[in-house]
């Protein structure tokens, strides 16, 4: 195949598998993430349900439900408000490390602070996470200005203040300005990590309240001040991937009236069901020299906001040389943004696909106009229709099986990462490449390096500020291992074949073969859509062709600048390589063929969409003539993933 032809569609890299074959796949059922549309007063800064500021989707026009990754600033934050909040105090509710001990008023002497092994020394921040529902919130806000009315006269306040309120009333862009009059703090609420990210997903369930703890003051909620109560109830996963790691949920909670008892009273929840009271203070503090507790009755009188996941350090560890053996930074097993994210994939088998949000087919706009010869900055244009994201746990466990064993031996070699594309090409030390060169000069950029298109562009917008709201990222890819976010155009049919039974290397492909056997990526979705043929669109009329956006593990690459190297892939397999970058005269554009099935994934902002080609066009134009905005989410067009991970 020379480079200037455009070979059919049928290419290698999409799965081997008839027409019959493909009538017979499976239909995996989807889903619309698009909500309804936000009412104008939720957006308005003064609205009683306005949405916080520093939200990455505060400006959206729709309703949401999305997960996103704290910056390291706000981390920080969490990191004083644990220290600031922890009491060297426990009680009966913490359980033995040993699991020797019975239940003991006052905690067992194993988990006392001079213990064996003794209270948690301190509590070390991996991860934070942010919830966005905006469904959620506006219960919440509804409810807190219904507490508001009913309480026409003052509310007696807590006292002594709650201790998590100074720190948050600093930190503006980190917690929205709370409402004293009403009782309303951050709180803290341990479970186990799955639990949290459920909950953070899908909201608190008062019916399974008591179900692990007891119900000291009625069927309620129960949160807590100090990080050391709600650590109590929180669990992290023995052999599993959060082994070690714990989680606390900071939530905001509306007290408004409180029935204060120093005494056990499992009649509080019926005071305020009755319209007495809005919520429970359980004091220990005075009897039991223990915590105060907090308690609603309610769901919507608690949002939680934030998902702290932590690990606990022994007394007996020193801090800094703590966190140096936690390693590297902490990711959730799966995309936050996943709906499954909570689910344990090695146990809990799924399949689902959503039709993503307007924001998030603009950002995937964004890329693969900035990955379009001409496009970043030139004439050239393309549109983005419709994209998909697909969550598919077989899929996904496969495409981890290989991620861990190509660390396993990046491990054993003894070096500290495989040979980048840069490296290889020799770019690093004696110029730029022609990929480089080319983006940066529709970017104006000063630092001119031979990095991957798609990661080139993405840290791009992440410089200049672009608030992204977790459909892309960069931030997870492990370079060590030489993962990248590469395209990879087909046919429709192929496409939908992939998303259901995965990638398959075809064993009789007629054509394709130009660097040897194995699945074909590029960095240029100009390189992809040749490969892709011109289909019809929905309508009848308008044409459209179909990529994937795929996580892709190369690990050590065998390099080629041969215009045709058939045999490229043998070559490399016979040295023990993972794949083969091919770089046609040294002059691009540059494929990316990997040797396994098992080294794509359609990934996890699994995106697939729709997109038409049209060079020197208007977008408004293309818009209008080839996606009509009534079909703008008409999901049985597209084919577009995208992966985000581990």
């Amino acid at each position: 195949v020379s480079p200037a032809a455009s070979p059919p569609a049928d290419t290698v890299g999409v799965p081997a598998v008839t027409t019959k074959a493909l009538t017979r796949a499976k239909s995996i059922a989807l889903s619309n993430e698009e909500g309804q549309a936000i009412d104008s007063t939720t957006k308005e800064m003064n609205s009683v349900e306005s949405l916080p500021r520093y939200w990455g989707h505060a400006s959206e026009n729709t309703d949401f439900n999305a997960m996103l990754y704290s910056n390291d600033d706000q981390v920080d934050h969490f990191t004083e408000l644990l220290n600031t909040t922890y009491l060297a105090r426990c009680t009966q509710d913490r359980p033995c490390p040993k699991a020797a001990c019975p239940k003991t008023p006052g905690g067992c002497p194993c988990v006392q602070p001079d213990g064996d092994p003794g209270l948690p020394a301190s509590y070390v921040v991996r991860r934070v996470i942010r919830v966005e529902d905006s469904r959620m919130w506006k219960r919440f806000m509804r409810k807190r200005d219904q507490i508001r009315r009913n309480r026409s006269s003052s509310i007696e306040q807590v006292e002594p203040p709650v201790c998590t309120s100074g720190l948050v009333k600093d930190q503006p862009g980190t917690f929205n300005p709370l409402d004293e009059g009403l009782n309303e703090f951050y709180l803290w609420h341990g479970t186990h990590v799955r639990a949290a990210l459920s909950i953070a997903h899908e909201d608190f369930r008062i019916d399974m309240a008591g179900s692990n703890a007891g119900t000291m003051y009625g069927r309620g909620c129960y949160l807590a001040e100090n990080c050391t109560k709600a650590d109590e109830y929180a669990r992290d996963e023995p052999h599993g991937y959060y082994e070690g790691v714990f989680a606390l949920l900071l939530c905001r909670v509306c007290m408004g009236k409180f029935l204060y008892t120093t005494d056990r009273y499992e009649a509080a929840g019926d005071k305020v069901k009755s319209g007495e009271f809005d919520s429970t203070v359980g004091d220990r503090t005075k009897k039991a020299n223990t915590f105060r507790e907090f308690v609603v009755y309610n769901a919507d009188q608690v949002y939680p906001e934030y998902v702290v996941l932590y690990s606990r350090r022994p007394r007996a560890v020193a801090l800094e040389t703590f966190k140096f053996e936690l390693g590297g930074e902490l990711h959730a097993e799966l995309p936050v943004y996943w709906q499954h994210c909570h689910v344990n994939p090695g146990v809990n088998a799924f399949e689902a696909q959503y039709a993503v949000r307007a924001t998030s087919r603009s950002l995937l706009q964004q890329l693969a106009q900035g990955c379009f010869p001409g496009g970043a900055g030139g004439d050239a244009f393309i549109k983005v229709i419709s994209a998909r994201r697909i969550e598919m746990s077989s899929m996904w466990n496969r495409y981890v099986q290989f991620k861990r064993r190509l660390r396993q031996e990046l491990e054993a070699s003894g070096l500290a990462s495989f040979a980048s594309a840069q490296l290889l090409e020799g770019k690093a030390s004696r110029g730029v490449s022609w990929h480089a060169e080319r983006f940066h000069k529709f970017h104006n950029s000063h630092e001119i390096r031979s990095e991957i298109l798609t990661y080139s562009y993405l840290k791009n917008l992440t410089g200049k500020g672009v608030q992204a709201t977790g459909t892309i990222s960069i931030d997870t890819l492990d370079d060590s291992i030489q993962e990248h976010l590469l395209w990879h155009g087909t046919s429709r049919a192929s496409a939908e074949a992939i998303v259901t039974a995965d990638f398959r290397i075809p064993k009789d492909a007629k054509h394709g073969f130009r660097f040897g056997s194995g699945l074909y990526f590029a960095e240029d979705i100009g390189k992809s859509l040749s490969y892709a043929p011109l289909e019809k669109g929905s309508d009848g009329g308008s044409k459209s062709q179909f990529v994937l956006l795929c996580r892709v593990l190369c690990g050590q690459m065998h390099y080629t600048e041969g215009q045709v190297d058939g045999s490229a892939s043998a070559n490399a397999k016979q040295v023990g390589k993972h794949a083969v970058l091919a770089n046609p005269l040294a002059e691009g554009p540059r494929e990316f063929i990997v040797l396994t099935e098992m080294q794509a994934e359609c990934f996890p902002p699994s995106h697939r969409a729709k997109i038409p080609v049209a060079a020197r066009s208007t977008p408004s134009t293309w818009w209008r003539c080839l996606c009509p905005r009534r079909r703008a989410l008409e999901v049985s067009e597209a084919t577009w993933q995208q992966h985000s991970g581990l």
